[in-house]
């Protein structure tokens, strides 16, 4: 669905406003950490192996800087990884410590790329949402991406009814991104959809993304990544606007 790549792409045009960013690269794959140039392990896994890990690095853009914090994305290991860290208080609090001196250094956004369908029951999640919370203590917004298939949009509603009645979530829903959409009949159509689906989403922006061949399965570095510029239109809406009306991005 490309979530990765909206998140560094979301990431870099904020940057590149003069933003202060934090991505969080709480996926398996670890792509955002790829990307990034990060090739050592994770916050979790170093911590549980003990290990000195060059898990943060600043990301340099056209005009700015952001921070990549690679906090999983070693792959499977992670479950092994945190059933240690709950049999280990003192493992538990040392991320918490490490992750709460990261993101109290000031940044006006801090990203999350999580993994797909991810949820607050998850142990990792609870994690960064307990240091966040105790070291934040700000709203956050949810931007959903889904791919132009009948089926992911509808499990993605599926996914946001799921969320908002968890009483442990106390994020609110603000974007959908539908992504890869391939053709202009389909974008077409998409065109005529995205607001039914945002009213029942109670999101304000949506965005419309064309399927773009160079982008697809790219495993390259930031300065050849190609620029969304509905991803830029997204990032100057944040930043300028109150979110009180609906609006499609194309």
């Amino acid at each position: 669905m490309g979530k990765s790549t909206i998140a560094i792409s979301l990431s870099r045009e904020l940057a590149d406003r003069g933003k202060r960013v934090l991505l969080v690269d709480m996926d398996l794959s670890g792509f955002s950490s790829l990307i990034a140039g990060i090739r050592e392990q994770g916050l979790i896994s170093s911590t549980v192996d003990g290990n000195d890990s060059n898990y943060l690095r600043e990301v340099h853009t056209g005009n700015g800087t952001f921070t990549v914090l690679k906090f999983c994305g070693d792959g499977p290991r992670l479950r092994r990884d945190l059933e240690v860290i709950r049999d280990n208080e003192f493992l538990r609090e040392e991320v918490i410590e490490a992750y709460s001196s990261i993101i109290s250094r000031g940044y006006d956004f801090v990203i999350l790329d999580n993994r797909p369908l991810a949820n607050p029951q998850e142990e990792e999640a609870g994690i960064e949402w307990e240091a966040f919370r105790d070291t934040k203590q700000e709203e956050s917004y949810r931007i959903y991406v889904t791919d132009a298939s009948e089926f992911d949009i509808e499990d993605t509603i599926r996914y946001h009814e799921w969320l908002d009645k968890d009483p442990r979530d106390n994020t609110f829903p603000l974007t959908l991104v539908i992504n890869m959409i391939p053709g202009k009949e389909r974008i077409e159509e998409m065109r005529s959809k995205i607001k039914d689906v945002m009213k029942r989403m109670s999101v304000r922006i949506g965005v419309l993304i064309p399927f773009i061949e160079e982008l697809f399965e790219y495993s390259g570095s930031l300065d050849g990544m190609p620029r969304l510029e509905q991803v830029g239109k997204l990032a100057q809406r944040l930043l300028d606007s109150s979110l009180e009306d609906y609006i499609v991005i194309e």
